[in-house]
């Protein structure tokens, strides 16, 4: 997850990146602030009615991002 200069939030999901990759990643996004949340098989991505990565495993927990 990042934050751009101009406050967008970005939410990135990458299979097989080491933390180095995933700092290049960011930032050639533009990410000026950076988190590194949960990865391996418990990534994926899901936007509004499809699924863009599938994670690896049955998941327990999601993080949602919703409007309102």
């Amino acid at each position: 997850m990042g934050i751009t200069r101009n406050g967008q939030i970005l939410f990135v999901v990458v299979h097989r990146a080491n933390l180095n990759e995933l700092v290049n990643i960011m930032v050639s996004l533009g990410c000026q602030q950076a988190m590194n949340l949960d990865g391996g098989s418990s990534s994926g991505l899901w936007y509004r009615s499809g699924n863009i990565i599938s994670p690896g495993r049955d998941l327990s927990n999601a993080l949602l991002i919703v409007a309102r």
